[in-house]
C-alpha cells in the first residue's frame, strides 16, 4: 500500500463517534507538545490532518523529532486503552 493510500484510509471518519471521544478522553495524559503533535497529525481539532513537516515548521523543531514525539505519544495512549 502506498503512503498516499494510507493517508486516504486514515482520514476516513471512524465508524463511531465513541472512538473519537475515547481518544479525546485519553489525550489528557499527554504533555503539551505531544498533544499538539497528535491533534495536528490526526486532525482532532476538526481541521485537516497535517504532515510531520508542517508540524515541525510550526513548532520550530525537526521533522524527525516530531516523528519521535508522535511515536512516544501514541505508545502512551495505546497503553492507556
Amino acid at each position: 500500500m502506498s503512503s498516499n493510500q494510507k493517508t486516504k484510509t486514515s482520514s476516513t471518519p471512524s465508524s463511531s463517534g465513541t472512538e473519537l471521544e475515547k481518544v479525546k478522553k485519553h489525550i489528557d495524559i499527554l504533555d503539551g507538545r505531544e498533544k499538539e503533535v497528535i491533534v495536528g497529525r490526526f486532525g482532532l481539532d476538526l481541521k485537516k490532518e497535517k504532515t510531520q513537516r508542517e508540524i515541525a515548521k510550526e513548532l520550530g523543531i525537526s521533522r524527525s523529532y516530531v516523528s519521535r514525539i508522535e511515536k512516544r505519544a501514541l505508545m502512551k495512549m495505546f497503553y492507556e486503552f
